[in-house]
C-alpha cells in the first residue's frame, strides 16, 4: 500500500512526514522476504529520489538482482514472488535509484540496461510512463563512464532512443530520450533529431 501511495508525488510529503520512510528503509535493508524488500526500496526511491546523496537510496547486490529480475518478469507478463509487477512503477522506482553512483555500478554490472533496452522495445500498460521512467534511469547510468560504454554497446538501444524522441507524443519523455542521448555523447544526434522534427512540422 505505501508503496503505490508513494508513486503519486502529490502524497509525499504526508507519507515522509508521517515518518513512513525509516520504516521502508528498515524493511528494505532486512526483510528475508524478496518481495517486500523491492516494494519497500521502490517506495524509498520515489520519497527521496530526488536527494543524490541520501544514504537511503543505496543498494544491496542481492536486492539489485531482486529489482532486475521482477522487472525483466514484468516485461514478460509473468509472475514473480506471487505476484504480477507493473513495469512503469519498478521503472519509476529505477529512475530514482539510478541517481545513486554505486547503484549504476551494480545495475549496470547486473545486466540491468539490457532490461531497459528490453523495457524501450516492448510495449506495457502505462507505456508512455514506462518508456519514460526506462529513459531518466539510462539518462542517469549514462553518467557513468563504464555504464555508458555498456548501453552505447547494447544493440538497438542507441536506435530505440532516437525513435522516441522522433515518435513519442510526451515532451517530458522526448527530454528524457534527448537527455540520455546528449549524455552519452551524441549531441548531434539531439541536433539532427529536433531539425528533422522542425521540418516535419514545416517549422522551416
Amino acid at each position: 500500500v505505501l508503496r503505490n501511495l508513494a508513486h503519486n508525488q502529490r502524497n509525499h510529503t504526508s507519507l515522509i512526514q508521517a515518518g513512513a520512510v525509516e520504516p521502508l528503509v528498515a524493511i528494505m535493508r532486512n526483510s528475508w522476504d524478496a518481495a517486500p524488500r523491492i516494494n519497500a526500496a521502490v517506495a524509498v526511491a520515489c520519497l527521496v529520489g530526488h536527494e543524490e546523496g541520501n544514504p537511503r537510496l543505496q543498494l544491496d547486490e542481492t536486492l539489485v538482482d531482486e529489482i532486475l529480475d521482477v522487472l525483466d518478469a514484468a516485461c514478460q507478463g509473468t509472475m514473480r514472488h506471487g505476484s504480477f509487477w507493473t513495469v512503469w512503477k519498478l521503472c519509476q522506482g529505477l529512475a530514482s535509484l539510478t541517481v545513486n553512483d554505486k547503484n549504476k555500478e551494480l545495475i549496470t554490472e547486473k545486466g540491468g540496461v539490457n532490461i531497459l533496452n528490453e523495457v524501450l522495445h516492448d510495449s506495457h500498460y502505462n507505456n508512455e510512463a514506462a518508456h519514460r521512467y526506462a529513459l531518466s534511469a539510462i539518462w542517469n547510468l549514462a553518467f557513468n563512464a563504464a555504464s555508458r560504454l555498456v548501453i552505447l554497446k547494447t544493440p538497438g538501444l542507441v536506435d530505440s532512443i532516437r525513435d522516441i524522441v522522433h515518435k513519442s507524443e510526451s515532451i517530458r519523455t522526448k527530454e528524457a530520450a534527448k537527455g540520455a542521448l546528449w549524455t552519452l555523447g551524441l549531441e548531434q544526434d539531439v541536433k539532427s533529431l529536433s531539425e528533422t522534427m522542425a521540418q516535419d512540422a514545416g517549422w522551416y
